[in-house]
């Protein structure tokens, strides 16, 4: 696995970076999440274009276990005993 402190490609600081449209993406993912309240999981998958948010699709199954990166944890640890805790995986 690599890890990166700048985006292989644009050479952009990856840590601190703003995302363009953020409150847009959040407004449409919450709106989007009314939609069928029953799955209470998901997955957002949003893309930023060069003037809007615009949604990609929702997974009722994300890869919880995808964020089980260590090195982004004060602890060294990663978040996988977290999910443990709350989600039989």
């Amino acid at each position: 696995m690599n890890y990166y402190d700048t985006h292989p490609y644009t050479n952009v600081k990856i840590e601190g970076f703003k995302i363009p449209l953020w409150e847009e993406a959040k407004a449409l993912v919450l709106e989007s999440s009314k939609r069928v309240p029953s799955i209470r999981y998901v997955g957002w998958d949003v893309a930023i274009t060069a003037d809007k948010a615009i949604f990609v699709e929702a997974n009722q199954h994300p890869g919880h276990d995808l964020v089980q990166m260590p090195i982004h944890t004060p602890d060294k640890v990663g978040v996988l005993p977290i999910f443990r805790k709350y989600i039989d995986i």
